[in-house]
């Protein structure tokens, strides 16, 4: 809850909200319930070396998904990506 008021402040600045406030207050909405749901976790004696590994695998996970669909979306392929790097 604090994460996202904080947010919510700091988006606010007297303008209209926009997008970039939305996704500002999501973000800090799905860390502070990761940062929960850590909390669950790390209290089921899970060993931490396990609860990392598993925290990275999942996040790189849905990068690999993400990066996937953008370029499948975006039309133009690997190349241009790749030229970028």
């Amino acid at each position: 809850a604090l994460a996202v008021c904080g947010t919510a402040l700091m988006s606010f600045d007297g303008s209209p909200p926009n997008v970039g406030d939305f996704w500002s207050l999501c973000a800090a909405f799905a860390s502070a319930c990761f940062i929960l749901r850590l909390e669950e976790a790390s209290e089921a004696s899970i060993r931490p070396a396990e609860l990392n590994a598993a925290t990275l695998t999942c996040s790189a996970a849905y990068f690999c998904i993400w990066a996937a669909a953008d370029i499948a979306l975006s039309g133009n392929g690997v190349q241009p990506v790749l030229a970028s790097i």
